[in-house]
């Protein structure tokens, strides 16, 4: 039975040229945003979401783009699609599921005044990849899910 997972590094502090090295979010209040986004997510679209998320983490670009000194704070987000796991007998399409992904990180790039983020899906055949940004939106990346 095919497993598919995503994972998603992303900020949780508004973007270039503020402060965001500092913590202004914690674990407890990004699990419980995820927690209320995945509810609207599956009344949506009907595929249920459940993410793991952990971190702080720091984020290390370059400078030049206006990276804070010690890198940026953020988290990764992950989660998998197992139908053993969701009861089903049969999954959901691939393609739907990794939407459903899509849209969720959408919701909290939105929360958080996020405007870049790289979703990467993995299954047994490899990894493939999204880029939600002002210049490749959402619509964007469903054209591009086979």
């Amino acid at each position: 039975m095919k497993t598919i997972s995503f994972c998603v590094e992303m900020g949780v502090n508004p973007r270039f040229g503020k402060n965001n090295s500092k913590q202004s979010v914690n674990i407890e209040e990004l699990g419980a945003f995820l927690q209320e986004t995945e509810l609207i997510v599956e009344e949506e679209t009907g595929i249920p979401i459940t993410t793991v998320v952990y971190g702080p983490n720091r984020s290390c670009y370059k400078t030049q783009w206006d990276a804070p000194k010690g890198g940026e704070l953020t988290y990764t987000i992950r989660g998998n699609s197992d139908p053993r796991i969701q009861l089903r007998k049969e999954p959901f399409p691939e393609s739907d599921w990794k939407r459903a992904v899509l849209l969720l990180v959408h919701m909290v790039m939105i929360h958080y005044e996020q405007e870049y983020a790289l979703i990467e899906f993995t299954d047994d055949s490899g990894v493939d990849s999204y880029v939600l940004s002002p210049e490749y939106g959402l619509e964007q990346a469903y054209r591009e899910i086979p």
